[in-house]
């Protein structure tokens, strides 16, 4: 008797979550597709990395960020894979990754990588040759905080 009004609620409980999981309006019928297409995949090894973090595809390179290595930021050559360039190790010196490596999103067909410090973004542009040429970092000024109801002094 005593634990009757929580069995109670947990009966409408179960019986409420089953019922929002059925579906309200029937299911449409899937069209078939015009035509059939086969994939298949190929593994490559690439001994150069552990475990990938984040990957960035530009123009015609791949680009890998890897905080399993000493080495962070590999890039390698479409559609063959073979490694063109490795840089980026961690550390507090002026070209080394003193926090994880982040990819910016961009339309540009340059690299933006952030990572060598907090306030800074690295531009690479992509030469037709095999190491990317880095740009001197972008300042990002830190963010100012401000209270609503603050008033300076």
């Amino acid at each position: 008797m005593k634990h009757l009004p929580h069995r109670i609620v947990t009966s409408v409980a179960m019986l409420a979550s089953l019922s929002a999981c059925t579906p309200s309006q029937p299911e449409t019928e899937m069209q078939p597709f015009a035509h059939e297409e086969h994939l298949t995949t190929r593994k490559k090894e690439m001994n150069e990395i552990i475990a990938p973090d984040l990957l960035m595809v530009k123009d015609s390179a791949l680009f890998v960020i890897s905080s399993r290595n000493d080495t962070m930021l590999y890039m390698y050559s479409l559609p063959t894979l073979s490694l063109r360039h490795k840089s980026g190790t961690k550390g507090q010196s002026k070209d080394e990754f003193a926090l994880f490596p982040l990819f910016c999103r961009s339309t540009s067909p340059d690299l933006y990588i952030w990572g060598y410090t907090p306030f800074t973004i690295k531009r690479f542009s992509l030469p037709s040759g095999n190491a990317p040429h880095i740009h001197t970092g972008l300042s990002v000024a830190p963010l100012r905080i401000v209270q609503p109801d603050a008033h300076p002094t």
